[in-house]
C-alpha cells in the first residue's frame, strides 16, 4: 500500500507515444518531476502520401523511454503506484 500514512511515496509513470518519439516523465503525487526518458519512433513513408509505422517500434520505444526515466530518477521503477497514457498520432 501507498500514500499517507504508509511510509511509502506515491510515484505516478506518465507516458506519451508520439508520431516519432515516446517520451516518460516520472513525478512524485505532489507533481515534482523526478524522472524523464525518451524513444524515437521510427516513421517509414513507402510512397508519396504514405506514412507507416510498426507496434513493435512503438514498444520498443517506450521501454527505451521509461529505462531511461527510471536510470534517471532517485525512485525505483518499483514503486510506481499510478501509470498513465496519451497518444496522439498524426503526420
Amino acid at each position: 500500500m501507498s500514500g499517507p500514512g504508509t511510509g511509502r511515496t506515491e510515484v505516478i509513470l506518465a507516458c506519451d507515444v508520439g508520431t516519432t518519439s515516446t517520451k516518460a516523465v516520472i513525478m512524485r503525487a505532489d507533481g515534482r518531476v523526478v524522472g524523464r526518458g525518451s524513444g524515437r519512433v521510427e516513421v517509414v513513408r513507402p510512397q508519396p502520401g504514405w506514412v507507416e509505422q510498426q507496434p513493435f517500434d512503438w514498444w520498443q520505444s517506450l521501454s527505451r523511454a521509461i529505462i531511461e526515466a527510471g536510470t534517471s530518477s532517485d525512485v525505483s521503477l518499483a514503486d510506481v503506484t499510478a501509470l498513465t497514457f496519451t497518444s496522439q498520432m498524426l503526420e
